[in-house]
């Protein structure tokens, strides 16, 4: 098509590297398809007793990539990309079920809104990292940076856990406002991990 060059933008990448460093190379013969890769991640997965439910997989695959500054090389480990551990999209996808798991537990419905809402220490701290999300996305998409989502939804997902060890959301006396933050939480993880391609499931496959 002849205005496809003009309705496009070509985004250069570096090499991609098996763990441990090794380069692909066809003279060596260690190019892997997509099919490998994902042979690789379904295996590891079973290896470390989680799940090879597909979405897992491919969210693992996905994020692996994407957490990657554009530009530079990138070693994918299989090991790491499906770990509930650390930075991957399985750990994101275990905190949106997680999330959901906690407003299911309440059985409640919100009656209070977040802009009424008065908020203590532990809370104001989820709720500035969730103010973020906008201004992320916007960068992420007027810089072409796709890892500033996977950093972004990262660092969201730990300052929760730092706000759910702290602070008591169920049959607690700010039940209402938590239960809000925690529904706002999921939202904004549902909606980063969909940008990325990824799936944000509601559970977490059994073993």
């Amino acid at each position: 098509e002849p205005e496809l060059p003009k309705r496009t933008i070509h985004i250069t990448h570096g090499i991609v590297k098996l763990s441990g460093g090794t380069k692909m190379s066809s003279r060596k013969g260690n190019i892997l398809k997509a099919t490998d890769i994902i042979d690789l991640a379904t295996k590891a997965c079973l290896e470390i007793s989680t799940s090879n439910n597909h979405q897992v997989v491919l969210g693992a695959i996905k994020y692996s990539f994407l957490k990657n500054k554009i530009g530079g090389d990138i070693i994918y480990d299989p090991n790491e990309s499906v770990s509930l551990q650390g930075n991957s999209g399985p750990y994101l996808q275990y905190a949106h079920a997680r999330a959901k798991s906690i407003l299911a537990k309440a059985n409640l419905g919100v009656s209070k809104t977040l802009e009424e809402a008065d908020f203590d220490d532990n809370e104001r701290q989820l709720v500035i990292k969730l103010s973020q999300y906008n201004e992320i996305i916007n960068q992420a998409t007027a810089e072409l940076k796709p890892h500033l989502i996977c950093n972004y939804l990262y660092e969201l997902a730990q300052i929760f856990n730092q706000f759910y060890e702290n602070a008591k959301v169920i049959n607690s006396s700010r039940q209402s406002i938590r239960l809000s933050l925690v529904a706002v939480y999921a939202q904004k993880l549902n909606s980063g991990l969909k940008l990325l391609g990824i799936t944000a499931l509601d559970q977490m496959p059994k073993n």
